[in-house]
């Protein structure tokens, strides 16, 4: 699910939630009932349903801006049979569908637009390849692939916390570890204490 939607191969949301029930049927079905993924997926399946089915995906159409550009085609279902009220939301998606469709037999989906992430979620996705990819790969290139996701780690942890550190000060013979947290303002103020 996560390449098609990648890839952006999901025509409507009835596309994506006939995927979204296979997959929470799949995990109830491989999982015994007493295990958490079991109640997970039971869990998962029932939010899920709830919050895609067609009244309230067209109530979001009513009070979410970026739900209300939708068309008929990319919910995956006729508006007109299921709320007949929306007369003024209706003629809008019917004219788009009309454009769209006398724009030539190969309809092209709106082009979205790009946002900028940061620089590490570019490299982990570079990172995360097909799992057929993984079998091919020698161990010089594991090594090289594990090093760059470290070092997207360490970037990105520097990003949550860019003027804190830690050290391992020592292990006492009783096996206890003091660990000591130093923060950058703190040694500017003070010589470090031990």
């Amino acid at each position: 699910m996560r390449k098609k939607i990648n890839q952006d191969e999901y025509l409507n949301i009835l596309e994506f939630r006939t995927d979204f029930e296979l997959l929470c049927e799949n995990a109830m079905k491989y999982n015994r009932p007493e295990t958490v993924y079991h109640q997970a997926a039971r869990k998962l399946s029932a939010t899920g349903n709830k919050l895609m089915n067609k009244d309230k995906l067209l109530n979001l159409r009513r009070t979410v801006e970026c739900f209300s550009r939708l068309t008929e085609r990319e919910f995956g279902f006729c508006i007109d049979s299921v709320n007949p009220t929306n007369n003024e939301q209706l003629v809008n998606s019917n004219e788009q569908m009309d454009v769209s469709l006398n724009n030539g037999d190969n309809v092209q989906r709106k082009s979205k637009p790009v946002v900028k992430l940061p620089r590490y979620y570019e490299k982990l996705s570079t990172l995360l390849g097909d799992e057929e990819d993984d079998e091919e790969l020698s161990p010089e290139e594991i090594l090289s692939q594990a090093q760059h996701a470290g070092q997207c780690a360490r970037e990105k942890l520097s990003l949550r916390r860019p003027m804190s550190a830690y050290k391992l000060l020592y292990q006492r013979t009783n096996g206890t570890t003091s660990l000591r947290f130093i923060n950058q303002d703190d040694l500017s103020q003070h010589p470090s204490q031990t």
